[in-house]
C-alpha cells in the first residue's frame, strides 16, 4: 500500500476551471507487473525476472 496525492480539475470548453478536487494521503494499493521478454523466455535468461512497464 502506499499514500497517494490525488488532484482533479474540470473545463469549460473555452478552456476555464470550471471545477478542482484534491485531496492528500488517499491509500491506494501497490501493484508491480512482472514481464519477460520473448528472447529471454527463450534463452533462460537472467532478464527475466526483470520487470518491465506494460
Amino acid at each position: 500500500m502506499r499514500y497517494t496525492n490525488y488532484e482533479q480539475n474540470g473545463y469549460t470548453l473555452t478552456g476555464a476551471t470550471s471545477s478542482h478536487y484534491s485531496q492528500s494521503g488517499v491509500l491506494t494499493p501497490s501493484v508491480a507487473l512482472m514481464r519477460a521478454s520473448k528472447r529471454a523466455r527463450m534463452c533462460g535468461s537472467a532478464q527475466a525476472g526483470r520487470s518491465a512497464a506494460i
